[in-house]
Parts: structure tokens; C-alpha cells; sequence
């Protein structure tokens, strides 16, 4: 099971670009591969952690990703409206990154606020979308499986524990529902063939 923390270690090994303000002429050995040089005013790539750490000594710059500006932000927040019936692809640890970014480097980001506000509204419209979708699966009965397509990783942890407690407790169910139905199918015709006897002619018991 992947918890938040995990996702925000595997976030922070995405590659970004910085903006060093420092001289290292020896690269960086990681164990992903090296990095650098690093010269003052060149961009060079690194993973988001080294950034991070960077930014937190004031020796860089973040570049953030080309998605996390607002115009591209509302691009996908429209999509996200406009298609009612699935979720739209978003670029991989999407909130994660963003999360992080707002965080640690909110000066390197174009109106950070707005950012923030935008990040919010893709996150609360994608969550409505998934839960109509669960309430779809259980209203069409099929408790076995709920099938999504392009959920993030975030969105998964959060939704697994409620998710698989739903769909235990409608497996449970499912077995009286589909016997209740049965004796109800069977009543019925009882109650059918009761009313088909007392609509019969009766035989007279002489004939004139």
C-alpha cells in the first residue's frame, strides 16, 4: 500500500530545471547518474529533491514545469469540465509536484496564488467525477469491479480504503438482495396463479 509520503519521494525524483547561482565545476554522483556542472546563470537538470534543497540554501532557481502556469492550468481545468463522462490524462505526481513547488519555491511560479486556486478546482472537480462514477457502478449493481481510467496515484491512495469498504459492504449485500429478489419473483407468481384460480369459471356440479 503506497502512503502520501511515499508519493511525495517518488514526486521528488522527478527531473526539473534550476537556475544555479553558484560554480561547481565537479558534477553531482547520484545514484540515478551525475548531474551537473554547475555554473552560475546556466540551467542545468536535476531531480526535484536536489532543487529543493538547493532552493532552501538560496542557490537556485526552479524552473517549474511547463504545466504549472496558469494558462495550461486553466486548459486543464476546462477539460475537466467540459468531459463529464471521464477523467482527463494529467501529467504524472500532477498535485504532488505542485504541492511541492507552491511550497518550497512559490516566488519562482507565475501568480502562485491563482495557481493554487486552480490546482484546487482540478482537484475538486476530478473528485466529483470520481464519485458519480462509484455512485454509477453501485446504482448498475456491479459490485465486483469499479473501473477508472487515468487516476493518479494520488487519487488512488485517497480513494482505496473508502472504495474497498463500499464494495465489501455491497458484496455482502448482494447475496440477500439477489435472494430477496428471488422470493419476490416467487410471490408474485403465487400471488398470479391465486388470482388466475379465483377468475376461473366454476364446474356446476349437475348439468340441467
Amino acid at each position: 500500500e503506497i502512503r502520501f509520503l511515499e508519493l511525495e519521494h517518488f514526486a521528488k525524483e522527478h527531473i526539473v530545471t534550476i537556475v544555479p547561482n553558484f560554480t561547481l565545476s565537479e558534477p553531482l554522483h547520484l545514484i540515478r547518474g551525475d548531474f551537473g556542472n554547475f555554473e552560475t546563470a546556466l540551467p542545468v537538470k536535476v531531480p526535484l529533491w536536489v532543487a529543493i534543497s538547493l532552493k532552501k540554501s538560496k542557490k537556485c532557481n526552479i524552473h517549474p514545469p511547463s504545466w504549472l502556469q496558469p494558462t495550461a492550468l486553466e486548459t486543464i481545468l476546462r477539460q475537466e469540465q467540459d468531459d463529464k463522462s471521464n477523467l482527463s490524462v494529467i501529467p504524472e505526481f500532477f498535485f504532488e509536484i505542485s504541492a511541492l513547488m507552491l511550497h518550497h519555491a512559490p516566488d519562482d511560479l507565475r501568480d502562485p496564488k491563482r495557481i493554487r486556486f486552480l490546482v484546487a478546482d482540478i482537484s475538486n472537480v476530478r473528485a466529483s467525477k470520481i464519485r458519480s462514477f462509484i455512485q454509477s457502478n453501485i446504482n448498475t449493481r456491479d459490485v465486483n469491479i469499479v473501473k477508472f481510467n487515468h487516476l493518479t496515484l494520488m487519487e488512488i491512495t485517497k480513494l482505496r480504503p473508502t472504495t474497498i469498504q463500499v464494495l465489501e459492504n455491497l458484496q455482502q449485500l448482494a447475496p440477500q438482495a439477489k435472494l430477496n429478489s428471488t422470493q419476490d419473483r416467487l410471490d408474485a407468481l403465487s400471488d398470479r396463479n391465486t388470482q388466475s384460480q379465483n377468475l376461473e369459471t366454476p364446474v356446476p356440479s349437475t348439468i340441467p
